[in-house]
Order: structure tokens, then C-alpha cells, then sequence
């Protein structure tokens, strides 16, 4: 209770525990909006989320030395400058066979900046594993991302394919919702159909919760986290590199490793919920692109470890103004 105090006083926001944990769920499920974590945005002012994407921290024989350090440090010095009210980890936050090591070393290093953060599971935190609960080195490290000091991560229903499927709220001083964030476990390779199930089921609840309505005119809006990219974005860049040639080179240094269709950008359409999605995973791609009225962001690698050019490195600075609109940033490592 004593971090959470702290939450309130410094950060001016607060926290409620989701206690969904490892229930079973169907699409007949009751929705209470109180089972998901809250961070207040204080009215007028705004709120900045910082993504650090494909951290990969641990130790590679090819990796340059003291690359888990200057990894760290690099991460560091970009909290310390934009001062962020959550931190946003898109995936393969550490790798290799001592990620459950690797996985406490990276706990302790956000948990000192006492500010809360939402991650996603990446191809390489269950390192050699398919990403489905009963493997058991995906499930442990899942388990321990659970127990960070300031951490919202959670392992979601325990029958929706992946690990780490779960909602968390921002809302204003009176309680309402200024945007929901819902995160995603790409798995190994993509997401499955009780995912595209979930994910319906959970924005029709947070709607009906908000507007009384499951399908309102103006349904809630939600920032959507991933590690794999959608396989849209292959269609997104076929797009761009016909409209703007040089800015499609600028965004796509490598071709975009994309998951398989699973109906989930259709489904993120229907609902008209969602206004942007986050990516990782690629590590030479940096991307901002509107496609089909949807903002697609592959955020900047943070960190040395893993295969990196260091013209590509630094953060992503995502900031919710006052007004509740939503400004992107790139902020390349210094």
C-alpha cells in the first residue's frame, strides 16, 4: 500500500489491482470495469506514456560489451528527461535461457523510478518455448513480471490463447475513462481467434460500462499495445511506398516481420476503438503511418542488446493532451 501512497502523491494518479488473474472467461463473462488497474490523468495537463521496446535484456555472445548496461542507461537517461507518468515495454524485454534472471534484473531497474508500467510478452521472453501457458519458462517469467513493485502486467484469462492479455484505464479526476490501453500477446508468431474474441468482449464492456451502450456512437477510446506487427503493416508500406517513397525507405529499414491474419485489424475497425496500435519486434524499423484511419507506430529499439543500428536506437515518447488528443514522438537516444 505504501508504493501506491506514493503513486498518489507524486505522480498524482492511482491504481486499482486488477483481480481477473487467471479466471476463465467467455463472451457471456460479466465486465467490471473495477477488475482493471486506473492511473488518473489529471484534467488539463498531460500524460505521457514512454515505450521501450525490444530491451532483449540479457547477454549475446555478439553483443557488444557491457551492452546490458549501456542498455539500462540508455533507458534510464530517457525517463529522467520526459518524465513519464507510465512506462510501456512492447516485448522481448529479455531473452536467452537465464531470462527468469535477466527478468529480475530488469524489475528492479523500473521499479526505482516509481512509476508504473504495462508490458507485453515478446517472441524471445519464453526464449525456445511456444508462448502458451503450460510451457513453463513463459509462464514463470509471465508469473514474475506480475510481482514488480510498480508493475500493471498481467497474465489475463486463463483460456484466451497467449499470456499477458489484460486492459488498463486512464482516466480523469472524476473517474471517466480519457482512454483505455489494451495489450496483446503476439506469441511466437500471431494472435489467435479467443484473443479477437476477448478483445471484442472487453471494448463492448468498457463501453456499456461508460456510455451504457456496448456499441455507441463514440465508442472509447483506446491505445492497442503489440509485440509482432499486425500483418496489415505489409499492406500499409505497399501503401506508403507509392505516396511517399522516401518516407516509407525512412521508416522501414528491414521488411516488416508481421504476424499471420487473424482478423484482429478487422475487428479493431468494427469496434472504431482503437486510434493507434504499437509495435516492436522489428529492431531497424521506426514508423508513424495513418492506415485506414488508424495510426500504426513500430517504436524505436531501446538498447544495445540483439542486433541494433545504433542510428536507430532511443524511445518513443506517446503523450495524451489535455484535449485527449494523442502526439507521437520518436526520441532517439543521445
Amino acid at each position: 500500500m505504501k508504493s501506491l501512497w506514493t503513486l498518489m502523491v507524486v505522480y498524482i494518479f492511482f491504481i486499482n489491482q486488477n483481480t481477473m488473474g487467471d479466471d476463465q472467461w467467455s463472451e457471456t463473462s460479466e465486465f467490471h470495469l473495477d477488475d482493471y488497474a486506473s492511473l488518473v490523468k489529471k484534467d488539463g495537463e498531460d500524460f505521457r506514456i514512454l515505450q521501450l521496446t525490444d530491451m532483449h535484456a540479457a547477454y549475446y555472445i555478439m553483443d557488444e560489451f557491457n551492452a546490458i548496461n549501456r542498455s539500462l542507461s540508455m533507458a534510464k537517461q530517457a525517463i529522467e528527461t520526459y518524465k513519464p507518468h507510465l512506462l510501456a515495454l512492447t516485448g522481448d524485454n529479455v531473452a536467452g535461457p537465464s531470462n527468469m534472471y535477466y527478468g529480475k534484473r530488469l524489475l528492479a531497474f523500473l521499479d526505482q523510478f516509481k512509476i508504473p508500467y504495462i508490458m507485453v510478452m515478446g517472441n524471445h521472453d519464453g526464449e525456445a518455448f511456444m508462448n502458451k501457458r503450460d510451457d513453463p519458462r513463459q509462464a514463470r517469467l509471465a508469473a514474475l513480471f506480475e510481482t514488480g513493485g510498480y508493475s500493471l502486467f498481467k497474465r489475463g484469462p486463463v483460456n484466451v490463447f497467449g499470456t499477458g492479455n489484460y486492459g488498463v484505464n486512464i482516466v480523469n479526476e472524476k473517474g471517466r475513462i480519457v482512454y483505455g490501453l489494451v495489450m496483446f500477446d503476439t506469441n511466437r508468431d500471431y494472435l489467435r481467434s479467443s484473443q479477437t474474441a476477448w478483445y471484442e468482449w472487453y471494448i463492448k464492456g468498457l463501453n456499456k460500462a461508460i456510455t451504457g451502450s456496448e456499441t455507441p456512437e463514440t465508442p472509447v477510446k483506446t491505445l492497442t499495445f503489440f509485440h509482432i506487427p499486425l500483418t496489415e503493416t505489409k499492406l500499409l508500406r505497399e501503401e506508403w511506398k507509392l505516396k511517399d517513397p522516401d518516407g516509407e525507405k525512412d521508416g522501414f529499414w528491414e521488411g516488416p516481420s508481421s504476424s499471420r491474419n487473424s482478423g484482429m485489424f478487422q475487428k479493431i475497425k468494427d469496434l472504431g476503438s482503437a486510434t493507434h496500435l504499437f509495435f516492436g519486434h522489428d529492431h531497424l524499423n521506426r514508423f508513424y503511418y495513418q492506415y485506414e484511419g488508424i495510426y500504426f507506430i513500430s517504436g524505436l529499439k531501446t538498447g544495445f542488446c540483439g542486433y541494433h543500428s545504433k542510428n536507430r536506437l532511443g524511445t518513443t515518447l506517446i503523450t495524451i493532451k489535455g484535449d485527449s488528443s494523442v502526439v507521437v514522438e520518436f526520441k532517439p537516444a543521445k
